[in-house]
C-alpha cells in the first residue's frame, strides 16, 4: 500500500552538502542546522529494505550495525563486524554508508 509520493524525493544531497559533513562528525547526536536536518531527513526516510540501522545490544554501552531486510518474517540483519562501545562512533558509521548510498563517495574518518 502506497501512502503517496515520497516527501523526500525534493531532496538532493549534492557535492555543495559536503561541508555539511563535519558538522555532522561534531556532532551527530542533538540539534541540527536546517541544511543538515535536509540531509538526515532524506537518508533517514529512505525505504525499509536495505536501510541501515543501529541495534542496542546493551544499554547505553553497546551498539550493532544492522540492515533491514524489508521482511516482516526476518525484519533485521546484524552486519557482525561491526559492534560499538560508542553511541556517536555508530551514528557517524551509519551517515557514512548512508552517503555512500546517495553520493557514490565514501566518506573518510
Amino acid at each position: 500500500m502506497s501512502l503517496g509520493p515520497d516527501y523526500t524525493d525534493a531532496y538532493e544531497i549534492t557535492e555543495d552538502d559536503r561541508k555539511l559533513v563535519t558538522a555532522f562528525r561534531r556532532q551527530p547526536i542533538g540539534q541540527h542546522s536546517p541544511a543538515l536536518q535536509r540531509i538526515l531527513v532524506k537518508m533517514r526516510g529512505e525505504p525499509i529494505k536495505g536501510k541501515y540501522v543501529l541495534i542496542c545490544q546493551e544499554y547505553h554501552k553497546k551498539w550493532a550495525l544492522a540492515q533491514m531486510t524489508g521482511n516482516p518474517e526476518n525484519p533485521i540483519e546484524i552486519v557482525e563486524e561491526r559492534v560499538f562501545s560508542n553511541l556517536e562512533d555508530a551514528e557517524w558509521e551509519v551517515f557514512k554508508r548512508r552517503w555512500k548510498k546517495y553520493t557514490g563517495r565514501d566518506l573518510a574518518e
